[in-house]
């Protein structure tokens, strides 16, 4: 897993957007094991793609700029 992601988890339990959080958690995750993964499964735009995803999602929730 990934700092992000798991961010994404502890803040979803009490957050009114929880299910998205956790839904982009578990995708990011899913990007990130495929991309590392031999041989690679996921393309570098499909994991730049979620990771953006989740960091616009995290972003709009906490409120907070990417770091």
């Amino acid at each position: 897993m990934h700092r992000l992601s798991d961010r994404m988890r502890a803040l979803a339990p009490a957050h009114p957007r929880g299910v998205q959080l956790l839904a982009a958690a578990a995708e990011f995750d899913a990007a990130i094991d495929g991309y590392f993964a031999g041989p690679q499964t996921v393309s570098t735009e499909e994991y730049m793609a979620t990771f953006q995803r989740a960091l616009s999602l995290w972003s709009e929730a906490t409120r907070e700029a990417p770091a």
